[in-house]
């Protein structure tokens, strides 16, 4: 008999019966020789359990304490988010007037108030790049050539396959940058569902990647952050993918937490649930066949035309 599927383990839960324990181990071995010989599987991946029936409540107990363990998703796509920064324009006269008369007004929310005023009414100058980098997770001091984003360059929010867990669907998946120079960030997302993910994560051929969303990034120093106050002292800004069930949202905000916050974009993506067999696999029941969705409907398309056309 031909496996449909390959088992990494397969485990058994809950009582067999009401007995004493020579009676069960006995009943026991003969149940999983049964298992192992109708699923033709080796003996040694069915594991009894040793919990008394107690599995349910501690599995329970468990994701309680630790939902990041718990995955049965993957991304269906991979999204990318690309990058460029410019330096700005001169406001000019009708903004600093604006500004003027934010500051003479001295009302506490004055930084915020001028933050906003600038980020609605500055122009980039095309000719004036910045350079962004992206900032390590493991190590936020690092900084080398490998973390420079040029305006070409991309970097993975998420990959097509990667798994999403519970802890992803509540925090989101942040990829943090900065800027040594206050400038306007455009961060633009792809996505693609293209299998073949590229070797190289961030020179990427985007040929086969769809432009869904593009943010623009105001990122400015805030004099009072001792943090960001010194002179090349790094400026931040984050991109971040909240998966949901039946949406992916995206969000940018600026680590100087000034102004208002940027409008988040959602996108439909429905994720793929219970990842048992890869998209171009077939899988043989008895005389059914299951294959790739599109590809069925491909083949009904063509057959529906071939019997109109002999018609």
């Amino acid at each position: 008999m031909a496996r449909l599927f390959n088992f990494d383990k397969i485990f058994l839960s809950g009582f067999l019966i009401e007995a004493k324990k020579e009676a069960y181990d006995f009943l026991e071995k003969i149940i999983l020789k049964n298992i192992s010989e109708v699923m033709n599987i080796q003996g040694e991946l069915i594991l009894p359990s040793a919990e008394n029936g107690k599995e349910a409540l501690m599995g329970a107990a468990h994701y309680g304490n630790y939902p990041e363990d718990f995955t049965e998703r993957v991304s269906r796509k991979s999204y990318v988010v690309q990058l460029k920064g410019y330096k700005r324009q001169e406001f000019d006269d009708d903004v600093k007037k604006s500004i003027s008369k934010i500051k003479e007004e001295n009302k506490r929310s004055m930084k915020n108030d001028i933050y906003n005023e600038e980020a609605s009414n500055a122009l980039i100058d095309e000719s004036k790049t910045v350079r962004l980098y992206h900032q390590s997770s493991y190590n936020p001091s690092l900084k080398n050539d490998k973390f420079i984003r040029n305006p070409d360059d991309v970097t993975f929010l998420i990959h097509r396959g990667d798994k999403i867990s519970e802890h992803n669907q509540m925090h989101g998946v942040s990829k943090r940058f900065y800027s040594e120079e206050e400038c306007i960030v455009y961060a633009t997302v792809f996505y693609s569902e293209d299998p073949k993910l590229p070797e190289d994560e961030v020179k990427v051929d985007l040929t086969n990647f769809h432009k869904i969303h593009q943010f623009e990034i105001y990122v400015k120093r805030d004099e009072d952050d001792p943090m960001t106050a010194a002179p090349k002292s790094r400026l931040h800004f984050d991109v971040r993918i909240i998966p949901d069930n039946n949406e992916a949202k995206f969000e940018a905000n600026v680590g100087s937490r000034l102004g208002n916050k940027i409008p988040e974009f959602r996108f439909r993506d429905e994720i793929l649930v219970a990842n048992i067999y890869s998209d171009d696999e077939q899988i043989n029941i008895g005389d059914l066949t299951i294959s790739n969705f599109k590809k069925n409907v491909d083949n009904l398309a063509v057959g529906v035309r071939g019997v109109q056309k002999n018609a």
